[in-house]
C-alpha cells in the first residue's frame, strides 16, 4: 500500500508537470496571437494609410491634369477669340452703321408681325416666307451674304463646337459670356435673323447655352415673345 501511495503521488506529480506545461504553451500561444493580431492591425492601418497616399496622389494628379486641360483650353479659346475679333474688325468697319439697316428692318417687320391680329402660328409662318423671299432676293442682305462670307458665323460656330467638346472641365456660363462680350448687340440680332432663316446649328447653341439671355434689354417685350416662336425659350433664360 505503502507504494502504491507513493505512484498516485508520483503520478500526480507528473500530471501537475503536464498541465503547468500546458498552460504555459497556451500562454505562449495566446501571447502569439496577440502579437499576430498587433501586427496584422498594424499592417492594416499602414496599408490603409497607403491606400489614403495613393488616393491623395491619384486626386493631386486628377486636378493637376485637369487644371492643364483647363490652361490648355483657355490658351487655344482665347486665341480663336482673338481670331473672331480681327475677323469681325477686318470685315465691319463700323459695326453699328454697317449693321444697324439691316437690323431695324429686322425689328420692324417683327413690330409689324407683333401688331398683326393673326394667330402665332400664322405670323410664324408669314415671317418665315417674308425672310425666305429676303434670303432669295437680297444676296446682298447682311445676314445671307456678309456674315457667311466674312467666315463670321463659322468662327462663332468653330468657338462654340470647341466649349462644348470640353464642357466636362469648364465653367460653360464662363466661357459663353466671355464670347458674348465680344459680339456687338447687333451682330447677335443679325445672328439671330441668321439662326431663324437657315442655321440651325446656330439656333441649336443658341438654346444649349443659352446666350440669348441678355437680348431681353435691347427688346421689347412683344419683340421678345415673337422671337420665342422660333428659339426655344431657354435660349433667353439664365441657366440652371
Amino acid at each position: 500500500s505503502g507504494l502504491a501511495f507513493a505512484i498516485l503521488i508520483i503520478t500526480m506529480l507528473m500530471q501537475r508537470q503536464e498541465l503547468k506545461a500546458q498552460r504555459e504553451e497556451l500562454a505562449e500561444q495566446r501571447n502569439e496571437l496577440i502579437a499576430q493580431r498587433k501586427e496584422a492591425e498594424q499592417g492594416n492601418k499602414i496599408a490603409e494609410g497607403q491606400r489614403v497616399i495613393t488616393e491623395q496622389q491619384a486626386t493631386l494628379i486628377k486636378q493637376q491634369i485637369d487644371e492643364a486641360r483647363v490652361q490648355n483650353f483657355y490658351m487655344i479659346f482665347f486665341k480663336q477669340i482673338d481670331n473672331l475679333n480681327q475677323r469681325i474688325k477686318a470685315n465691319i468697319r463700323s459695326q453699328n452703321d454697317f449693321f444697324n439697316s439691316h437690323v431695324y428692318y429686322f425689328i420692324e417687320k417683327i413690330n409689324e408681325l407683333c401688331l398683326c391680329n393673326s394667330l402665332k402660328e400664322h405670323k410664324k409662318l408669314y415671317f418665315q416666307q417674308m425672310l425666305a423671299e429676303d434670303y432669295e432676293h437680297k444676296k446682298n442682305f447682311l445676314v445671307c451674304e456678309d456674315l457667311n462670307e466674312s467666315q463670321i458665323v463659322e468662327n462663332i460656330l468653330l468657338i462654340l463646337n470647341f466649349i462644348k467638346s470640353n464642357s466636362i472641365i469648364l465653367k460653360n456660363n464662363q466661357t459663353i459670356n466671355i464670347l458674348l462680350s465680344y459680339i456687338h448687340i447687333n451682330l447677335l440680332l443679325a445672328l439671330i435673323w441668321l439662326a431663324i432663316i437657315e442655321n440651325e446649328q446656330l439656333k441649336k447653341y443658341f438654346e444649349e447655352f443659352s446666350m440669348l439671355k441678355q437680348i431681353s434689354g435691347h427688346v421689347s417685350a412683344e419683340q421678345l415673345e415673337f422671337l420665342k416662336l422660333f428659339i426655344d425659350e431657354k435660349a433667353f433664360q439664365e441657366p440652371v
